[in-house]
């Protein structure tokens, strides 16, 4: 309490009064002559309304979109005075346009960021020609240059390496398709034209996207919409901090704790989105692998996992070959038999058969029920083949289960420093908080074994039946 007046007499108590409100009077004024013009030392400069409209005259209109690293292309209205100066930016909030189903859902839609794009527009630090560098790396010594003489200058150097060890030693990155379609076609095009290597994705060369994701489904980036945060149960951002690099999609992440949803966070730092969250984990960076894989092998010991989806629509319950470590086929069987038909155990018949939906198979449906279908999860035993030959076969998900084995919650605090009560807790959470969703981020994917990470994650969610479910599944940003 030392510097307070513990002393408070009426005098002073009505004195102090008449002082706020004398403040509080004058505050509106100041605020008004502040917005019609600028403040310098202790004058107020006022400026005519005239002149303060002249600095907001526009032209005409111009639907534009925000192109960002952002890659969410938010629309904005570009009011443009003259040819090409734009005075103001504002959303244009016409999604209910283009997109029906959801109509006014992301209206209107754009971040403070994209606001605020102008100042990198007509911005000093926005380079407008070709420099040169003159002195060594890092001096930030530069002379200006032409056009032609930087188009020559990288045309003699891709010519030199071509010659002196061949056109496949150039390596290719071009700008990401979602900030500039243009950009990003001239670039593959030139690089197919010259023969060389590439073009370096986003998946291989900054790692911005998850790897895991094509090396699973065959597909880029294959993913939930923000929207559909909100028909989440469970949100996980892991190694995604939204509040800061997806600003216009940040607010659906509190909507939908306002409607329920749980939400965790997994990363290494306590940032903006940590702080939105109900629940923090931050493992030793570059574990995520060893987390999820310990969740994996806690959810199978404890039976939480999702049977009947995982029979369905993964390939836990296709039988692999002993001795080559390879998928048992139709041809391993019989002559002439397919190379891409695939075998179950099937628990009703107690016999190997080929379950509908695999590539060779021209059934065009993942019903197991409509065949009368059930595949034993842990079957192991014999096949002959057509050689005549004896081998051992074993499920995915027995194999599955001697990998993740290892895992166990004191390995993974070794690992990750995240103790057993968490990895508990947060086990049980995703296989009954239905729907679940991750959304994953670049905070995960920028190590060697990013792979493994994105792969575990996809697998966490295939095991509890999240994957494919509206509200569940994986979000990349």
């Amino acid at each position: 309490m030392d510097g307070i007046d513990k002393k408070i007499t009426r005098r002073k108590f009505l004195g102090s009064m008449v002082g706020s409100v004398a403040g509080l009077m004058v505050l509106p004024l100041m605020t008004k002559n502040l917005y019609a013009g600028k403040f310098i030392g202790s004058k107020l400069h006022k400026v005519s309304e005239d002149r303060l409209r002249k600095v907001f005259e526009f032209d005409k209109k111009v639907r534009s979109v925000c192109s960002a690293n952002c890659t969410q292309a938010c629309g904005w209205n570009a009011f443009v005075k003259g040819d090409k100066y734009i005075v103001e930016l504002t959303p244009a909030a016409d999604y209910d346009t283009y997109d029906p189903v959801l109509g006014n859902y992301y209206n209107p839609r754009g971040c403070v960021r994209g606001a605020s794009y102008l100042k990198y527009v007509y911005g000093d630090v926005r380079l407008k020609h070709p420099l040169i560098r003159v002195g060594k790396r890092g001096e930030g010594k530069f002379k200006r240059a032409s056009w032609e003489e930087a188009n020559r200058l990288i045309s003699k150097r891709f010519v030199d390496i071509a010659k002196k060890h061949g056109s496949d030693e150039i390596v290719f990155f071009s700008a990401i398709p979602a900030f500039s379609y243009v950009s990003a076609g001239a670039g593959y095009r030139l690089c197919k034209i010259l023969g060389a290597s590439g073009p370096l994705s986003f998946y291989d060369w900054y790692c911005d996207l998850p790897p895991g994701e094509p090396m699973t489904w065959s597909v880029q980036t294959e993913e939930s919409e923000e929207a559909d945060w909100l028909n989440a149960k469970l949100l996980i951002f892991w190694g995604a901090n939204v509040a800061e690099s997806r600003l216009a999609a940040a607010h659906l992440l509190q909507e939908a704790k306002y409607r329920g949803t749980k939400v965790y966070s997994i990363l290494t730092d306590y940032n903006a989105t940590s702080r939105m969250g109900d629940v923090f984990i931050s493992p030793k960076p570059g574990t995520d692998a060893a987390f999820a894989n310990g969740i994996i092998n806690y959810l199978i010991k404890n039976n939480l996992f999702n049977h009947a989806y995982v029979k369905t629509f993964t390939d836990l319950p296709f039988l692999v070959r002993s001795d080559n470590k390879k998928f048992l086929t139709e041809a391993d069987l019989k002559a002439g038999g397919n190379a891409f038909r695939l075998f179950v155990y099937d628990k009703n018949t107690k016999k190997f058969v080929n379950p509908p939906g695999t590539l060779g198979d021209t059934r065009d449906t993942l019903d197991l029920n409509k065949y009368h279908i059930d595949p034993i999860l842990d079957y192991e035993g014999e096949v002959t083949l057509k050689s005549g030959k004896k081998i051992s076969v074993e499920t995915v998900f027995i194999r599955l289960k001697k990998e993740v084995s290892r895992f166990t919650p004191k390995k993974v605090f070794q690992i990750t420093g995240i103790g057993e009560k968490v990895l508990r807790t947060f086990a049980h959470d995703i296989s009954t908080r239905k729907p679940a969703m991750i959304v994953g981020g670049g905070g995960a994917n920028h190590w060697y074994n990013n792979d493994i990470n994105n792969r575990s994650m996809i697998l966490l969610l295939a095991l509890t039946g999240n994957v494919g479910k509206k509200g569940g599944g994986f979000s990349q940003y």
